[in-house]
């Protein structure tokens, strides 16, 4: 899943490890890289959350 790293002022959208371009966007507003991410999720993909990556056992 693509992911988000900043703050209020600017932030970068990574894809996943996986991927071959691994930056998707950079020095965006925080509405920007939603949209983003948004635009990557793959279909049936699960709900958002914050934080780290939970563990399998947890899901």
């Amino acid at each position: 899943m693509p992911f988000i790293v900043g703050d209020v002022q600017a932030c970068t959208v990574y894809a996943p490890l996986h991927a071959s371009k691994r930056v998707l966007g950079e020095s965006l507003t925080p509405q920007e890289a939603a949209a983003l991410v948004v635009a990557h999720l793959p279909d049936n993909c699960g709900p958002a959350f914050e934080g780290p990556r939970p563990h399998r056992r947890s899901l």
